[in-house]
């Protein structure tokens, strides 16, 4: 899935290992994009060959550098706005409204902060928070009700509340 493989890419982008991160879109990116990765990829390795000459001051290479991340950057925006726009068209007469998203977590579970999920355990009393819950297991059992592997979340798995 193009989501966690954009994922992977931006990891290596925040670990500053812009090689891999070219690598990485080069394989997943299309038409023009992947002709942009091209470009980026060929400044990457000038500006790199330009440091070991001594041609060019560590200023101007921080700042091609920054140039380089925030527009390979851009490119994975660019590729995770196409993709939610393909699944927004798919034709919700055909199948339950869920089927439109991925089944799976849009992001990794470690890059969600505890001090967000903390927030939001405080800001919705417990049985509220329990009324929601039920009710997107609810839907989600619904979606797929032949599935016997659905993904629901168990009241075990729940902060306790923070009130």
């Amino acid at each position: 899935m193009k989501t966690n493989q954009i994922s992977k890419i931006r990891s290596c982008i925040a670990h500053d290992d812009i090689a891999n991160a070219i690598k990485l879109l080069s394989i997943i990116a299309k038409d023009e994009r992947l002709d942009e990765v091209v470009l980026q990829s060929a400044r990457k390795y000038r500006i790199e060959k330009e440091i070991l000459e001594g041609v060019i001051s560590y200023e101007n290479a921080s700042i091609t550098r920054n140039q380089i991340t925030k527009a390979l950057l851009g490119i994975c925006r660019e590729i995770d706005e196409h993709n939610i726009k393909l699944s927004l068209n798919v034709d919700l007469k055909e199948g339950y409204f869920l089927h439109q998203f991925p089944t799976g977590p849009m992001i990794e579970g470690y890059l969600i902060d505890d001090k967000l999920i903390e927030g939001y355990a405080r800001l919705i009393p417990h049985r509220q928070a329990m009324g929601y819950i039920n009710k997107a297991n609810r839907l989600r059992k619904e979606a797929d009700p032949d599935d016997k592997y659905v993904t629901i979340l168990e009241p075990y798995s729940l902060l306790s509340p923070l009130e």
